[in-house]
């Protein structure tokens, strides 16, 4: 049964369901500061991150400054959110995996569009990748940065990749042909979205490209010899099925992957972080994920 926290936010986004078509850019900017206030978590400490202006670096008290991290990929459909904006979940993350967590900064869309992000964000990697404190780097991307960190990941290639000891995805945004049957037999349940939404997401962030490369649809890009996978999803979202047939081809390429389909739960629920006792339940599943693979990797 949902928590009374989580009931009432239900009830706030969707008492403005309807009018989020509706809102402009700025508008919808604004509204995520709204419902993601950034508040860093108890002992980890937030610094900007010297090289890459704009982008953070979340440190938990007693973290070793060469050991394993976290590349975190903050979402908003690739035309909103901001490392700060993520400040809260990313801390929790931290926290709870005993690991620094790094959120880079990237150019938003429509100002600056495909294939801008996926530049800063392969910057950022072999910028931070190259320190001499680095040492294996976990992945995790929430939303459009699901579709982002996966891009980035086939962007990269197999040498880059053998650095990752796990990824973690949050409801991601895999499949911009929009595809997954869920985009249509969800339509009337998502809390959060509308089939209008996300045509409106891709004109703004990719107009005419095509939909099918991996660097915009990493659903279709080759798994062989990625790390581990954790994905987690709502059951009534559109999303959900970019989830599943990401498990399916994560599988039949021989990697291991765990898939996590939840009921009752809004769109991206782990990072809505303190707001509701499942919220962070989520990200205590994948703080254990990433801490138990890097872990591992340290020991190796």
């Amino acid at each position: 049964m949902p928590s009374s926290q989580l009931t009432a936010l239900l009830d706030q986004i969707a008492a403005g369901h309807d009018d989020f078509d509706g809102l402009t850019l700025a508008e919808r900017r604004r509204q995520m500061e709204i419902y993601h206030p950034p508040v860093c978590a108890p002992g980890v400490t937030k610094t900007p991150v010297r090289e890459l202006p704009g982008s953070l670096l979340l440190t938990p008290a007693g973290s070793p400054e060469d050991g394993p991290a976290v590349f975190y990929v903050h979402g908003g459909g690739f035309t909103t959110g901001s490392p700060e904006i993520a400040v809260t979940p990313a801390s929790i993350l931290a926290q709870r995996t005993g690991l620094r967590v790094f959120v880079p900064r990237y150019r938003l869309a429509p100002e600056h569009q495909y294939p801008a992000q996926l530049e800063d964000l392969e910057a950022a990697w072999m910028t931070l990748a190259g320190r001499a404190d680095a040492g294996k780097l976990a992945v995790f991307g929430e939303s459009a940065g699901g579709n982002l960190a996966l891009s980035l990941l086939h962007r990269l290639g197999r040498q880059e990749r053998e650095r990752v000891s796990a990824v973690a995805l949050s409801s991601p945004v895999l499949d911009l042909t929009f595809g997954s049957a869920s985009m249509t037999s969800n339509a009337e349940r998502d809390y959060l979205f509308s089939p209008a939404f996300f045509k409106d997401m891709r004109e703004l962030y990719a107009p005419g490209e095509d939909y099918l490369s991996p660097g915009l649809s990493p659903l279709f890009g080759d798994l062989t010899g990625f790390p581990p996978i954790l994905v987690l999803c709502a059951a009534g979202e559109m999303l959900r099925d970019d989830s599943v047939r990401l498990a399916e081809r994560a599988a039949a390429a021989d990697v291991s992957v765990d898939l996590q389909v939840r009921p009752s739960m809004p769109h991206c629920w782990p990072v809505f972080a303190s707001a509701f006792p499942e919220a962070i339940e989520g990200l205590e599943l994948i703080a254990g994920f990433l801490r138990g693979h890097s872990s591992r990797d340290e020991d190796a």
